[in-house]
């Protein structure tokens, strides 16, 4: 029997009313603040100004008795736009992750959502699928009712593959004590949880 062939992307996207663009981005690209918005991630050492390509900084982990670090290169930094970066740990290619930042204008409709894109308030739904009327750049429904804001969505995808990926695989298990599999079910459980305290966080700020 062929084995399961393995995930290696995952992608989570959640609405922020009322937010901007430019000032979600500011947010992420402050690269600390993922020590507070992570359930993972317990603290970044980045040099100061502003995170270009090329940047690096230092991510410091921990998942019950496990800690680890990683190192990670900024890849793109376009404000208002995206944030990218890539995580390796011993010279190794782990993951890229990534942030997308779209601004959106709807109508104030009443379609039961929580603002997480086809995530309802009781947690159930498709996981797809787009209010109908919005479109991304703020071409949706305008008018008396409607209300804008900026779609976050953030990406992850498996840089272990080529020569060296089952080391770092077997990294990952000693250091993180999740296998591949596992991983994927954490890091979707984590990308919800750093984008719902990213958008109170910016709701606050607001």
């Amino acid at each position: 029997m062929a084995g399961t062939v393995r995930q290696r992307s995952l992608t989570e996207s959640i609405r922020v009313p009322g937010a901007d663009p430019g000032a979600l981005y500011g947010l992420v690209a402050e690269v600390r603040n993922m020590g507070r918005w992570s359930p993972e991630c317990r603290g970044v050492w980045a040099p100061g100004g502003a995170p270009r390509a090329g940047s690096r900084f230092v991510g410091f982990n921990r998942r019950g008795p496990f800690v680890w670090f990683t190192t990670c290169r900024v890849v793109e930094a376009v404000p208002g736009e995206a944030f990218v970066f890539d995580v390796g740990v011993f010279g190794l290619p782990v993951a890229r992750w990534g942030y997308r930042f779209d601004a959106y204008e709807e109508s104030d409709g009443t379609d039961g959502t929580d603002g997480t894109d086809g995530r309802k308030a009781d947690g159930t739904g498709t996981g797809s699928g787009e209010p109908g009327g919005d479109k991304a750049g703020g071409a949706g429904t305008s008018g008396a009712g409607a209300r804008s804001g900026t779609r976050v969505t953030e990406t992850w995808r498996d840089l272990r593959t080529g020569r060296g990926s089952g080391f770092a695989v077997l990294l990952g298990r000693v250091f993180t004590g999740a296998s591949p599999e596992r991983r994927i079910a954490l890091n979707r459980a984590g990308m919800r949880t750093t984008l719902a305290r990213l958008a109170r966080e910016a709701a606050l700020r607001a």
